[in-house]
């Protein structure tokens, strides 16, 4: 018996489900939502000071910068399916309504970010740059390169601007009660890409795109580096002979572990419907606009 049970656990794997009213946020649009909130004092109130308060014009705010943020998305596709966004003819997204909370994918996202982050500090130090980090701890410096060229956590300096402006002592502030973190959530490969895996639509905006990232783990934690690909992948895609991939009616399997309260969470058997977590490689060409936010 003690061996059939270990059989069957060996065919079967934890994997990410994405809901169709959920985003599967990528690296670089992490980035540039957390950009785009530093150039605006209301936004940053709204989701650094009172991100479980937002009163109904600060939740139709967050459903535009939403509209701004993520145009050609699933996500979005699903929106104006549903009527909870509307497209005009001449092709401006519009929204009338506030959304449910399950659909603004912003203030979720925060509830993932806002924990991670504290992580990262306790792991890091007070540095508030990252030349700071290089000065005055040369070992977290190591973990913050290496997280670079696996293009992880990125955002993290531009998040402690924020962050350090509004709650100055945030950097000194020490966890009570730090999470522990899942080794299997740690530790990622390059594995085969699902057979359902449903490719990104090409972007109409330099503002953000659903190309794809390297995974964003949900501890910070020192890992291999991957060997890049040849020929990486851009971030923006130009090219307007590829169509715009149908929307599933179905859930799908999301591109990234880094969620792990964001997604529900289900165990499917390898052998039999071929539904396996896809882990991108290593790739920094889509990193180049953000730099300078990072300060490298």
């Amino acid at each position: 018996m003690g061996k059939k049970s270990k059989n069957k656990a060996s065919t079967e794997e934890p994997i990410k489900v994405i809901q169709p009213y959920e985003h599967d946020w990528t690296e670089p649009q992490i980035c540039s939502l957390v950009a785009r909130i530093s150039q605006d004092d209301t936004f940053q109130k709204m989701f650094f000071l009172r991100p479980n308060t937002l009163t109904g014009a600060m939740v139709l705010s967050e459903q535009r910068l939403t509209l701004e943020l993520l145009p050609d998305t699933l996500y979005m596709k699903y929106l104006i399916k549903e009527k909870r966004v509307i497209r005009k003819t001449e092709g401006r997204l519009e929204v009338n309504e506030q959304w449910p909370k399950k659909m603004r994918v912003i203030s979720r996202l925060f509830e993932v970010i806002h924990p991670l982050a504290d992580n990262i500090k306790t792991l890091l130090g007070p540095s508030l740059t990252r030349k700071k980090l290089k000065g005055e701890n040369r070992e977290g410096y190591d973990i913050w390169k290496r997280w670079m060229k696996n293009g992880q956590y990125t955002w993290y300096f531009p998040y402690v601007a924020i962050k350090n402006k509004l709650h100055p002592d945030w950097l000194k502030d020490q966890l009570s009660n730090p999470q522990p973190i899942p080794t299997i959530l740690v530790n990622y490969a390059v594995a085969r890409a699902a057979s359902s895996h449903i490719p990104p639509s090409p972007a109409s905006s330099p503002s953000v795109s659903s190309a794809p990232s390297p995974s964003l783990s949900p501890l910070p934690s020192p890992t291999p580096a991957i060997t890049p690909q040849p020929t990486p992948a851009p971030l923006f895609s130009s090219s307007k002979s590829t169509p715009s991939p149908a929307l599933s009616s179905t859930s799908r399997t999301s591109s990234h572990q880094h969620l792990t309260s964001y997604f529900t969470t289900h165990t499917r058997k390898r052998g039999k419907d071929k539904c396996h977590p896809i882990y991108p490689p290593s790739n920094l060409n889509w990193l180049k606009p953000y730099t300078s936010l990072l300060g490298v």
